[in-house]
């Protein structure tokens, strides 16, 4: 099979030069036809949002807030809002209505106890034609989505994950190994470590599989694609969804060849670690996985639940799994939702490497809370072996730092878009169906009330006497998802993720480089704004007992197994919008959780934003969060819709794929295999995936990113 090249991805930037005069022609003609059927329409309805919506900016006629969407600090925006509309704020642009939920109350009501009705995803049509809603992450709510959520949730369950650990372990140890001969790259060797983990758990590739190499680079190249697919604006399709039937010769339509590009590269990673585990399966060179006991436990009671093809269900379970929505992340790195059950999990290397990230700037940034987990590692496991699964109950600090990790830089500010399925009443307001509905997580997690002094890396905040204090709000509720699309492999990621920090932090010290004159170098670590927010962080080395490794820059980014469509994206908002496009044009794209708490200052922590006819909900509150995507998962549990991701094939994904059948299918059977009980299983894996990342940082701590995302990746297909 053939696979598109990093450099294939990067140089398609520049085929929309060519088409820069045909597309300005299509949006001419575009713009003209929605004038006059809008002009047509004026005086039987208002594009502004109904005075029973919930409370937002301003708009201008016709095109709401089109134009005053932000684009720099989005979640920082909504959160001010928020303090003007309240902890629900409504936007409306171009016929499109955008909640915002800013508060834990909204959040939970809407998204938890709503969830019946709030779990489908918004559709995109970029997503639809990549091939993404295959992804259980971006994968409509419905019958298919159940039955690769349940498949996926038998492998990962509570119960489950344990026999994992085996392997997290294994690939700790490789990563620690690596490190400590060459801590350069790494990114690279975090990334890699992950990777190999995840494929070794969903498809039972062995970590030195031949084929590694070549998936984790088909994910990269993913990431520089999915980056320039959901940019605001990026795609007129999404906008115009009648477009995707235009012929390719037809001037302005040169997006399909990069959308078809990306679709190949997407088909290469769904199949290619599908047929390379069955082809082992046949030689006996394979490991025990998720993928091998799903089709054992499938064939043995025939349990198809109504799913027609099984084998696509599996190798899209499997998938989603390995480059879908691995939810975890600290607090700020990229999240996603364990995808399917194949592809599903390599977006969840990325995820996993995301917050290993985190957690490495946090304590170059914090050595006093560095020096106690070590003193902690010192007392309890002592300098005679590495940290095991079973010591988690004796390490507290330990498990207070990856909490506070979670919260103090989630990957996804505004979390995964919720699509609304039925017109229902929330307060005094009535939200339509298919309005999109984003929470803002950052908010959440910086609210004052809930956590003092937020913006401090504060891991006491979760100790009382010694212990856990559950009495606090648990960062997990909210940074692997909300209601019916809470991440079915959150219990596998958590596994993984402790493993490596308690083993990381057991082995090395982290500190400011120096530079050529021996002074320390200072530490700079930012959100870098995007569809993709990532921090950064300068100035890093890592200290093994005499020997130094130095790299000079951390980048920490993932994959948010996250779908959000381009219209998503546009419907931030600022107080005004422009005539016929509303907040288009100021959708934040640096920090957009920051500028959306910002926002719910002014306008309440549910913001609603709407732009170009689409409607963006931000929940800026844990009580909105839990208020709509909990209570009301029902019906806030599906996903917007992309034509984009729907042309790559993203809509494969459990994560981005609609709430339905399909979704509950691939969801129940993930979560066969993720569910608490089972999970366990898993953490053998894990720590041997982990320890293989650790040996890749000893060796060379360049390219952390490439590293990690290798480590969780070999992971994922070993088990």
């Amino acid at each position: 099979m053939e696979l598109a090249t990093l450099s294939d991805v990067q140089s398609s930037k520049f085929l929309n030069l060519r088409d820069t005069m045909a597309s300005l022609a299509l949006v001419v003609v575009t713009l003209s036809i929605v004038r006059f059927v809008s002009l047509r329409h004026l005086s039987r309805r208002s594009l502004s949002l109904s005075p029973s919506a919930p409370p937002g900016p301003p708009g201008l006629p016709l095109i709401g807030n089109v134009f005053d969407i932000p684009l720099e600090r989005s979640w920082i925006t909504y959160r001010e809002l928020a303090k003007t509309y309240g902890d629900v704020i409504g936007v409306k642009a171009l016929g499109q209505t955008l909640i915002v939920l800013n508060s834990l109350t909204a959040t939970i009501d809407l998204l938890e106890k709503r969830s019946a009705i709030y779990s489908d995803r918004p559709v995109s049509v970029v997503s639809q034609l990549i091939g993404w809603t295959r992804n259980l992450a971006f994968k409509q709510y419905g019958n298919d989505w159940r039955a690769m959520r349940r498949l996926l949730w038998q492998h990962l369950q509570p119960g489950v994950v344990v026999k994992y650990q085996p392997v997290q372990r294994r690939g700790t140890t490789i990563l620690l190994k690596h490190l400590s001969e060459d801590s350069s790259n790494l990114d690279e060797k975090i990334k890699s470590t992950y990777c190999k983990i995840l494929l070794n758990v969903m498809y039972g590739l062995r970590f030195d599989h031949a084929d590694i190499p070549c998936y984790i680079d088909v994910l990269s190249c993913l990431e520089s694609a999915i980056a320039e697919a959901f940019l605001p604006g990026a795609f007129l399709v999404e906008f115009v969804p009648w477009l995707k039937y235009a012929p390719g010769w037809l001037p302005g339509a040169g997006w399909q060849q990069k959308v078809f590009k990306w679709r190949r590269l997407l088909d290469a990673l769904v199949d290619g670690p599908y047929h390379a585990a069955r082809e082992a399966m046949g030689h006996g060179d394979v490991d025990r996985s998720m993928l091998s006991e799903a089709a054992e436990s499938i064939r043995r009671e025939d349990d198809t639940n109504g799913v027609k093809d099984i084998g696509k269900l599996i190798k899209e379970t499997a998938s989603s799994a390995f480059h879908g929505n691995v939810h975890i992340y600290i607090g700020g790195m990229r999240s996603t939702d364990l995808y399917i059950t194949g592809h599903n999990g390599i977006a969840g290397a990325d995820a996993l490497a995301a917050t290993l990230h985190a957690f490495v700037c946090a304590m170059v940034l914090n050595p006093e809370v560095q020096a106690l987990a070590q003193e902690e590692l010192d007392r309890v496991v002592g300098c005679d072996r590495l940290p095991e699964h079973s010591d988690r109950p004796s390490l507290p600090y330990i498990e207070a730092i990856l909490k506070e990790t979670y919260r103090w830089y989630n990957p996804v500010p505004l979390g995964v878009a919720h699509r609304c399925t039925e017109d229902n009443v929330y307060r005094e307001w009535t939200i339509p169906r298919g309005a999109t509905i984003m929470f803002n997580i950052w908010s959440i997690f910086h609210d004052a009330h809930i956590f003092p002094k937020p913006d401090a890396f504060c891991p006491e905040r979760y100790l009382k006497d010694g212990k856990l204090n559950t009495d606090i709000l648990q960062p997990e509720i909210l940074a692997f998802g909300m209601g019916r699309r809470t991440c079915p492999g959150k219990h596998f990621a958590d596994d993984s993720l402790f493993i490596s920090i308690a083993s990381i932090l057991h082995v090395f010290n982290i500190t400011k480089a120096l530079d050529a004159q021996g002074t320390p170098i200072p530490v700079k670590a930012e959100v870098a704004s995007g569809f993709l927010s990532f921090l950064v962080g300068m100035g890093l080395t890592l200290f093994s007992n005499a020997l130094s490794f130095s790299f000079g820059e951390l980048s920490v980014r993932s994959l948010v197994a996250v779908f959000a469509l381009i219209v998503i994206t546009l419907c931030f908002v600022r107080p005004s919008g422009l005539p016929f496009i509303g907040n288009v044009f100021d959708i934040p794209q640096e920090r957009p959780w920051v500028a959306y708490r910002d926002l719910a200052a002014t306008y309440g922590d549910v913001i609603a934003v709407k732009a170009l006819g689409q409607t963006l909900i931000v929940l800026n509150s844990l009580s909105a969060t839990i208020d709509l995507l909990e209570k009301r998962s029902a019906m806030y549990s599906d996903r917007p819709v992309s034509v984009v991701s729907q042309m790559i094939g993203w809509t494969r994904n459990l994560a981005f794929k609609q709430y339905g059948d399909d979704w509950r299918a691939i969801r129940r059977m993930l979560w066969q295999h993720i569910q608490p009980g089972v999970v366990a299983k898993y953490q053998p894996v894990q720590h041997r995936g982990a320890v293989t990342l650790l040996k890749h940082l000893y060796k060379d701590s360049s390219n952390l990113d490439e590293q990690i995302k290798r480590s969780v990746a070999s992971l994922v297909i070993l088990q």
